[in-house]
């Protein structure tokens, strides 16, 4: 990769830019952890991407693997727990108890095993 400078002053600037973003995906919730993940606790991985164009691609994967596996991790959390709509109807309150903690329980394995890795 050959760059060009600008000289300003008594200094040679890179002239380089970031990438155009082509992309209409929405990032979402998982995208931005693993941007600002990225960005604190590993910068060099972070820049490598950013420079070479490839970030704005790990982020919008994260978050399509996260959302992904998310969804198959309550699913099989739910018939583990036998958590069904008949419950719902019977006893509201005990199916929202059971399907917070099984959104938290999934939402930390996603977390562990996509974002923070």
């Amino acid at each position: 990769m050959e760059f060009k400078y600008t000289k300003i002053g008594d200094y040679y600037i890179p002239d380089i830019q970031a990438p155009a973003n082509n992309t209409s995906y929405k990032i979402g919730r998982f995208g931005r952890l693993r941007e600002n993940y990225l960005k604190e606790n590993k910068p060099s991985i972070y820049n490598h991407l950013l420079m070479t164009g490839k970030l704005q691609q790990d982020i919008i994967q994260a978050d399509k693997n996260a959302k992904e596996q998310l969804e198959l991790l309550i699913n099989q959390l739910k018939e583990k727990e036998n958590l069904n709509e008949n419950l719902k109807n019977t006893d509201p309150l005990t199916w929202v108890g059971k399907m917070n903690s099984i959104k938290k329980q999934a939402e930390e394995i996603v977390l562990n095993d996509i974002i923070f890795n």
